[in-house]
């Protein structure tokens, strides 16, 4: 009967030993093994002296394989493909990680809690959120699904609309009641008494803020009502909440605080801009099952 334990030395040798012959330098094996120089050096030495011969011919830094390194390198190559594929066989198969790249503001206020959902469902997998508001960065091959704001899905996505983006004012009750008595957004606003507009920057054409929106509406230029920069429409949103004045805010991804009563809708008006939210996929057919769940989810809700 054959006592592998004896008779074979430790598996984590022969792996080292594979390594450091395939590249020829200890350096370049310790880099691909994610161990120190000298950690590679020790188990290849460890291996020559539980075999009892060298397997290398050492000239300062460089190294060359023997007669004897590379006869065994060749079978040692072999049998560890073949125990690489004897291993596959049996082993259960990783989870994919999905990867979904969105908008910041749909990834704050709408994506994150529908990922808390869907990672309690029965259908929960491993997903790995990005946000970006750089088209580019959203539409990277690596990416499963996206969220993008455009006409329509990019150029060789498909996808669905997820979210219209309809723009109206908004604010705490007490704030909102202070623009209905300085009549804001109206004919007779009373610029003086109105509370602070929550501007923010406009980092791309299609984003539209309080300066497009008051245009749109033919109303006062945001320099001609008292306003507060905010960096980020979330950080609008968040500053909005605390008291500090009136957001711009989107229907449906402040939908939550709308119906809770912590924002209170200012006026009839709202601006549906030309652009929406559309949560896309490849068109190359190659759409894992995973992904596809997540994607009907996302579009459902269910």
């Amino acid at each position: 009967m054959s006592t592998f334990r004896k008779t074979l030395p430790p598996l984590d040798s022969l792996i080292f030993f594979q390594h450091v012959a395939k590249h020829g330098s200890f350096s370049k094996a310790a880099k691909d093994l994610f161990v120190t120089q000298a950690a590679a050096s020790k188990r290849v030495q460890r291996l020559e002296d539980w075999l009892g011969t060298q397997l290398f011919d050492r000239n300062g830094r460089r190294i060359t394989l023997n007669s004897a390194g590379k006869t065994l390198a060749a079978d040692v190559e072999l049998a560890l493909e073949f125990l690489e594929r004897s291993v596959a066989k049996v082993k259960t198969p990783e989870e994919p990680v999905i990867r979904i790249a969105a908008v910041s503001s749909i990834s704050m206020f709408w994506l994150y809690d529908r990922i808390k959902q869907f990672s309690l469902s029965e259908h929960a997998c491993h997903v790995n959120i990005s946000s970006s508001d750089d088209m580019s960065k959203l539409t990277d091959e690596e990416n499963d699904l996206a969220i993008v704001y455009s006409n329509g899905t990019p150029s060789g996505w498909v996808g669905n609309q997820v979210l219209s983006g309809d723009l109206a004012p908004a604010a705490p009750p007490g704030i909102a009641q202070e623009a209905i008595e300085a009549g804001a957004f109206t004919q007779n606003w009373d610029l003086e008494r109105s509370p602070p507009l929550l501007e923010y920057t406009n980092l791309t054409p299609d984003w539209i803020n309080w300066a497009i929106w008051l245009k749109r509406m033919k109303l006062p230029s945001i320099e001609e009502l008292k306003h507060i920069q905010c960096a980020s429409y979330g950080q609008s949103v968040g500053r909005s909440l605390t008291g500090h004045g009136i957001l711009l805010a989107n229907l449906e991804l402040q939908k939550p605080e709308l119906a809770s009563g912590r924002l209170v809708r200012i006026g009839d008006l709202q601006l549906t801009p030309r652009k929406s939210y559309y949560l896309c996929y490849k068109n190359n057919g190659m759409l894992s099952p995973a992904a596809r769940t997540l994607f009907d989810f996302l579009v459902t809700g269910s």
